[in-house]
């Protein structure tokens, strides 16, 4: 599996990505330029610049590679070459939490809603419980976190 390594300049209007690729001893460079407009449009504003850019090269390496991939080039015209691009990248970028409104986190659930715990504490039984084990909450799987 690829390593993609992305910094970011911000230049008014425009940010240039440096992406460098490796794959085992091999590594390619790239220069890669995105409009604030396009990223707005493309991330939502849900993901940085980086990790857009990152998410872009995920799609071009399932599709070509590394040496295939222009030095350097718009972000938006991965979609010229792959009209789906903008589709799938909409597809894979996560959905804000509940808890974390506008970040990029997995959507979670937690172990003890304040709602059961305050039930909990008003009956004459209550007795200081114990957190479920990690066995008993089910984690999503890798596969199911990279669809949500």
């Amino acid at each position: 599996m690829a390593n993609i390594e992305v910094q970011k300049t911000d230049h008014g209007d425009t940010y240039e990505l440096q992406v460098t690729v490796k794959e085992g001893q091999e590594e390619s460079r790239h220069r890669v330029t995105l409009r604030k407009a396009d990223y707005e449009r493309l991330s939502g504003g849900k993901v940085s610049p980086e990790a857009l850019v990152t998410e872009s090269f995920r799609f071009l390496l399932e599709r070509e590679p590394k040496e295939s991939i222009l030095r350097s080039f718009d972000l938006t015209v991965i979609g010229r070459y792959f009209p789906e691009y903008e589709r799938e990248i909409a597809r894979r970028r996560p959905m804000p939490s509940r808890r974390h409104s506008g970040r990029m986190m997995v959507p979670t659930t937690p172990a003890w809603s304040k709602e059961s715990v305050y039930l909990a504490r008003r009956s004459r039984d209550w007795k200081p419980a114990t957190r479920p084990s990690t066995s008993a909450r089910k984690m999503p799987s890798r596969s199911e976190r990279e669809a949500m």
